[in-house]
C-alpha cells in the first residue's frame, strides 16, 4: 500500500513545540522526521472539543520529542534498534491500525 505524507513546521508553545498547520487527525501517531532524515517525534493530534454547536470543534497537533519517546522506552525496558533512517525506512516500517467503531 502507500504511504501519506505531509508537511508541517514547528512552533513553540509552552511545555513543547505545535505542528503548523495541524496534520489531519489520521496522523496521530505518527513518525515526525526532521529536515536531515532523523526521527525529530511522534505526531499528536488532538479535537479539542468546546461546549457550543458541533462546528465548535478544533484540532491541535503537537510534537512528543524523541527524547521523551526514548526515556519512555527506557523505562518499560526496550531498546530501540539501531539501523537505517530516513524517510523511505520510515515508509518500509509502517504499521497502522485503523479502528472504526459503529
Amino acid at each position: 500500500g502507500s504511504v501519506s505524507t505531509a508537511n508541517a513546521r514547528l512552533a513553540s508553545q509552552a511545555g513543547g513545540f505545535a505542528l503548523e498547520p495541524t496534520p489531519a487527525l489520521g496522523f496521530a501517531g505518527a513518525a515526525a522526521i526532521d529536515a536531515s532524515g532523523k526521527l525529530a517525534g511522534l505526531a499528536d493530534v488532538r479535537v479539542q472539543v468546546v461546549a457550543g454547536p458541533p462546528a465548535s470543534a478544533s484540532s491541535q497537533g503537537r510534537l512528543i520529542a524523541a527524547t521523551a519517546l526514548k526515556s519512555f522506552l527506557a523505562a518499560q525496558n526496550i531498546t530501540p534498534q539501531a539501523g537505517v533512517s530516513g524517510l523511505e525506512a520510515a515508509k518500509g516500517a509502517v504499521a497502522r491500525v485503523i479502528c472504526v467503531r459503529k
